[in-house]
């Protein structure tokens, strides 16, 4: 007679290890950097932001000020991303220059690319064979409309060292790394031209068109005016929330894009069609260099903007914006904004974050606000913000 199975003896050796091995603890859920970053908004709004729709006899047309920040983990996929405003566009001054750094950097790479793999016997030789490579036809239509800067104009930005090699002339070079400088800027911008600069930032999804039509909203980086006060070339505009000049303007972002500019720079990794790895590498460099040259308002180094409350963090690279509203003949009052990386002072926080939640935070931050205007109580309401919803984000149980 065959045997039976007691059931109720103890279990067998495979089954005392599995049931051995201690479970690991699971880690605390992590209340997103967003309902901090609302909660410090709706605390510091009224100190924020102006207390009328009009200044001195101006009336806004917006005065919510747009804030959006990109804590940076060294595993991309955990970014961090919260914002106040963070897709509204709004006219903000000189920070948008850093659209055409950008695209002047994406140009060379390209031209770079094709001198590469080809020789030509002379600069002229190289500019005829590469310009026609240099697509612009996808640029938005009022751009074509416009008619104006539809293709980069090479010979003004590059030239060929030696067969295969290719750099920005001297003069080129000397405006990209002073492009704070409006004359400076608008040399670039009108040489890449203003359809090139659109495919551009279209192209790295810094600027979306909802309608294929051209008829449609508008939002990220728009860069179509040259700084000159259109003494010198006109802009060609698109509808911003915080500008009363009729159709808009022609130097606009939203928060959500600039800080994402931001952030892809300062850690190379933008330009990401661009298939050369040293090209891209040295685009990237390249951007983020002039960068980290320029200076941040929160270090107080200018008198646009004054602060009192001292930053719980330090600026890496950054592009400050300064612009008035309103008609160039009859302006308004300032509008100011910044696009920027910074590292959060205290490390051990950080460190504590990311042994606690089992993350890889590297202390970096992309960081952009706009729409805001003076005093300078303003902005230090918005380094309480900034402190506040980070410090509790990073020190939550």
């Amino acid at each position: 007679m065959g045997t039976t199975t007691d059931r109720t003896k103890t279990a067998g050796p495979a089954v005392k290890a599995a049931s051995a091995i201690a479970k690991t603890p699971a880690l605390p859920p992590i209340v997103g950097l967003q309902t901090f970053l609302t909660t410090a908004y709706n605390a510091e709004k009224t100190n924020l932001e102006p207390s009328s729709m009009v200044i001195n006899g101006f009336t806004l047309k917006s005065k919510s000020a747009a804030i959006s920040i990109i804590l940076i983990d060294t595993n991309r996929a955990n970014n961090i991303y919260a914002e106040i405003n963070g897709t509204a566009m709004h006219y903000s001054g000189s920070l948008v220059k850093v659209g055409a750094l950008y695209a002047a950097h994406e140009l060379r790479a390209a031209a770079r690319m094709h001198a590469k793999s080809n020789n030509f016997a002379n600069p002229n030789a190289f500019f005829t064979s590469f310009l026609p490579t240099v697509d612009t036809s996808t640029a938005i239509k009022r751009l074509k409309d416009f008619g104006k800067g539809l293709k980069p104009e090479l010979a003004t930005m590059f030239k060929p060292t030696a067969p295969d090699k290719l750099e920005f002339l001297p003069n080129f070079q000397t405006d990209l790394d002073k492009f704070g400088d409006s004359p400076r800027a608008g040399r670039v911008i009108r040489a890449l031209g203003y359809s090139y600069i659109n495919v551009s930032m279209m192209r790295g999804k810094f600027f979306t068109e909802a309608a294929a039509n051209g008829l449609g909203p508008l939002n990220g980086i728009w860069l179509a005016g040259d700084y000159s006060e259109e003494t010198i070339l006109k802009s060609v505009r698109v509808p911003v929330d915080n500008d009363t000049v009729p159709d808009g303007s022609g130097q606009a972002t939203t928060t959500k894009e600039m800080c994402r500019m931001f952030q892809l720079l300062h850690v190379e990794e933008g330009l990401t069609h661009v298939t050369d790895a040293t090209e891209k590498a040295a685009a990237n460099k390249g951007a983020h260099d002039i960068l980290f040259t320029e200076g941040s308002f929160f270090e107080n180094g200018t008198s646009t903007v004054q602060i009192t409350v001292t930053p719980a963090f330090t600026k890496h690279c950054a592009k400050v914006g300064i612009g008035r509203l309103g008609p160039i003949a009859n302006p308004g009052p300032k509008v100011i904004s910044e696009g920027a990386v910074m590292k959060w002072t205290n490390a051990a926080e950080v460190t504590k974050f990311n042994e606690d939640h089992g993350r890889s935070l590297t202390g970096d931050f992309a960081l952009c606000w706009q729409n805001m205007y003076p005093p300078n109580s303003h902005f230090d309401a918005l380094v309480r913000l900034l402190n506040d919803a980070i410090q509790k984000f990073l020190t939550q149980p």
